[in-house]
């Protein structure tokens, strides 16, 4: 397989995950696809996008992967480009909904399977004996699209143990002293989450816990999170960090399953976490995408204003 071809296979999923995401803004809604042009030119113009892409899928390629119909993919952008006017809209919609998400995860199982070839990732949750890994993983790894230099690396000292709050002790000015207190929450177990590790070097991370309900509540201010009973216990995640040389390679995920297994082996009822409807880029979306928990067993748990919260039932 050529180098190419795993850089087409994923522009294909980007563009798969724009078809799943513009579905999701038009509220799965078959009739607004029938009545709105801008819906219907979103969903063509990514499948001819896609159609375009496979074309340059090497021949050796789709000899090997060959229980995809890329002939048929094609003949659909064949179609949507000759014959727009007259697609078919329950045709363009069946596509939509039901093949481009078959491709998606056709494509992105090939691109895993190569990533597993040339390296193993191992989750770790973040331990005391892990402090220095972890500061060092901030002070090298870019993250987040501030433009005031003095506010990275943050650390993710804002998702830390409620006890960490004294009066408005919530974000220290220097990275110095960001650096260092997170250090020492990570010590005194007062900053939980979970590391991914290739070999030796740290390439993603996850802020996940149960014990920053100052977060959850200040979240409230704008994802509909309910109050919880007494008798439940939920794991929040945060925000996630990926290396960018890391970034779309199912890192993320693989935080997210290891994490759900370990909440569920510590006696956890639901896992949470809290995203926007509409998935702009990784430099803005710390916490994901809803697409990722969708296919992870989540589901939507309260929606407002594009904020939803996505929950996981682990019993």
């Amino acid at each position: 397989m050529k180098d190419r071809d795993i850089t087409i296979l994923k522009r294909i999923v980007q563009y798969a995950d724009e078809i799943d995401g513009t579905i999701i803004r038009f509220d799965l809604d078959i009739n607004k696809l029938k009545s709105d042009y801008v819906f219907k030119n979103a969903i063509a113009m990514c499948l001819l996008q896609i159609g375009e892409l496979v074309v340059n899928l090497s021949d050796e390629f789709k000899s090997e992967y060959d229980k995809m119909p890329w002939r048929d993919i094609i003949s659909v952008r064949n179609r949507a480009a000759h014959t727009y006017f007259s697609i078919d809209m329950e045709i363009l919609w069946g596509i939509a909904i039901q093949d481009i998400p078959d491709l998606k995860d056709y494509c992105a199982d090939i691109i895993d399977r190569v990533n597993d070839e040339n390296s193993e990732i191992e989750i770790r949750r973040l331990t005391p004996d892990l402090a220095e890994d972890y500061a060092h993983f901030f002070d090298v790894t870019p993250h987040d699209d501030h433009t005031i230099k003095d506010e990275l690396p943050c650390y993710c000292i804002t998702w830390r143990n409620d006890e960490t709050y004294l009066g408005n002790d919530h974000w220290y000015p220097t990275r110095e002293e960001r650096r260092d207190r997170a250090i020492s929450f990570v010590m005194d177990a007062k900053l939980q989450g979970y590391l991914a590790y290739q070999g030796d070097t740290i390439v993603g991370w996850s802020n996940a816990t149960a014990d920053c309900q100052k977060g959850v509540d200040y979240l409230r201010a704008f994802w509909p999170i309910e109050e919880y009973r007494t008798d439940i216990k939920v794991k929040s995640i945060f925000c996630f960090v990926i290396a960018p040389e890391m970034q779309r390679k199912g890192i993320a995920t693989q935080l997210v399953e290891y994490i759900c297994k370990d909440a569920a082996n510590d006696g956890f009822d639901f896992v949470e976490a809290y995203v926007n409807k509409e998935f702009t880029d990784n430099a803005h979306e710390l916490r994901g995408p809803l697409t990722m928990y969708a296919k992870l067993g989540f589901c939507i748990s309260a929606e407002r204003e594009g904020k939803v919260v996505m929950r996981k039932s682990l019993k």
